[in-house]
């Protein structure tokens, strides 16, 4: 049977639909899931794969946009459908079909990737590619010195591109290792070869405790590293009672020094509708 031309323009038409959909389901992809499940699709700690061969709750795209749209109950998969508008969940779908469906005739290039900038061109290597547990946060103290932040509670001290065995000991108890938090994003200050102050964020709770109905939020110190020993702390920034929030999932911070040597970072919890507030107390 010979395609008539009306045939082909339409099944030309519906692939150019998909295409599209699925490069802007890869916008929305980066934007709210690569933390749980991984720039590649391949998970996290903090969430599931979503390469497998069958997905736990169907591999058909109805049943990947209901998941999105509605969440896991008792999970850190929240409930999409009242963040994002119903197309995005679908240019979502598209997207995440298209890589589970082209993955298996991909191979993982292990060329050096470079990306060209108005200002300079970047390099991108492997540093560290075994001994790290869902990493957060990396400072180079030098040409051949860096520090890694863990989720778990870890800094970890990298030489000439290796971890270094010893562990730095003395991390205050961090709350939220099981979720997508844990210790976070660390800086050094802008005079950190002058006075040594490292600054870190993590998930915290008054009470130390592991308890995930435990009131909690983003806290913010400092300290410095003596010996492997992390020593002489001071708290930057802690949130009053009042602002706490119970059954976090989905903390986050960044920290960046401005060329004027202020400290800016973020805080709170992506599933509180207080995140996305004006309140000068966070």
């Amino acid at each position: 049977m010979k395609a008539t031309p009306s045939l082909i323009f339409l099944t030309a038409l519906l692939l150019s639909a998909f295409t599209a959909s699925a490069q802007n389901g890869e916008k929305v992809y980066k934007m709210y899931c690569t933390g749980c499940h991984g720039a590649d699709l391949k998970g996290t700690p903090a969430g599931t794969s979503l390469l497998v061969e069958n997905l736990k709750y169907g591999n058909e795209p109805a049943d990947i946009s209901k998941v999105i749209s509605n969440g896991i109950p008792n999970t850190t998969m929240i409930k999409w459908g009242s963040a994002l508008p119903t197309h995005e969940i679908g240019e979502l779908t598209d997207y995440i079909l298209g890589i589970r469906k082209n993955q298996p005739t991909q191979e993982k290039s292990e060329e050096i990737l470079t990306f060209s900038t108005e200002d300079y061109t970047l390099k991108v290597e492997n540093l560290v590619t075994e001994g790290l547990v869902f990493p957060w946060g990396i400072e180079f103290v030098d040409e051949k010195r860096a520090l890694i932040s863990g989720n778990k509670g870890e800094l970890y001290w990298v030489v000439d591109g290796k971890i270094d065995p010893k562990r730095v000991t003395g991390i205050p108890f961090i709350y939220g290792t099981d979720l997508v938090g844990g210790m976070m994003d660390l800086a050094l200050d802008p005079n950190y070869s002058e006075n040594g102050w490292i600054y870190f964020a993590y998930s915290h709770n008054p009470k130390n405790t592991a308890d995930r109905t435990s009131p909690a939020m983003t806290k913010l110190v400092r300290g410095k590293i003596k010996d492997y020993q992390w020593v002489g702390q001071e708290t930057l920034f802690e949130a009053p009672d009042s602002i706490l929030v119970s059954g976090g999932t989905r903390w986050g911070s960044r920290l960046l020094f401005d060329t004027d040597g202020f400290l800016y970072f973020t805080t709170g919890d992506m599933q509180q509708s207080i995140a996305e507030g004006l309140n000068p107390q966070l």
